[in-house]
């Protein structure tokens, strides 16, 4: 099984993909940064980050897979939740509709507690975490240039799937257009 995190941002999306070892130990198999830069226009950004993504997520589709993101947090508001919003649903319809595979929502707090354990756990707390788990060098600066932290939270996801059962069965599901007539009686 393997179990791939979205964290999905517009200046920076990260993707990472993890698997248990032989031994039954989380094995890093990959993990991606997809930077955009602020002067493009936001479709554009949405674009590359959905080809990006979807790249990173083909050479998986043969295997069992199961794909995580984190789900927006609306704490920011106006113009940028709006946007984060959109790039979630963009981000749904990539996996979903054009890759056809499940998907899982991971609360924010929630992944912090299952790879730090706490839930509002720093981004340096989850760098470190990451980096210890999986034997990395990723780097935590409040520069967001030099920071690697979108790969951390990306990593930080599909460890939360590998770790809780209760994610890996909640798959969102599509919603019928149909309604269910009620039987008189």
């Amino acid at each position: 099984m393997i179990y791939l995190g979205i964290d999905s941002s517009l200046s920076c999306t990260a993707v990472g993909a993890i698997t248990l070892d032989g031994l039954g130990k989380p094995k890093l198999l990959s993990y991606s940064k997809i930077p955009t830069e602020p002067s493009m226009l936001y479709t554009e950004r949405c674009i590359k980050i959905a080809t990006e993504v979807k790249k990173f997520i083909l050479p998986y589709t043969d295997k069992s897979l199961i794909v995580g993101i984190e789900t927006p947090n609306s704490f920011r508001g106006g113009d940028v939740t709006r946007k984060l919003c959109g790039l979630y649903g963009i981000m749904l319809y990539v996996v979903k509709q054009d890759l056809g595979l499940d998907i899982r929502e991971v609360n924010t707090m929630h992944a912090k507690k299952m790879t730090t354990g706490v839930g509002s756990a720093d981004k340096a707390k989850i760098v470190k975490k990451v980096n210890g788990l999986f034997k990395l060098d990723l780097r935590y600066s409040k520069n967001k240039n030099k920071s690697d932290d979108d790969v951390a939270d990306a990593i930080s996801i599909a460890y939360c799937m590998l770790r809780d059962d209760s994610i890996r069965k909640k798959s969102i599901k599509k919603k019928s257009k149909t309604k269910k007539r009620r039987k008189r009686g």
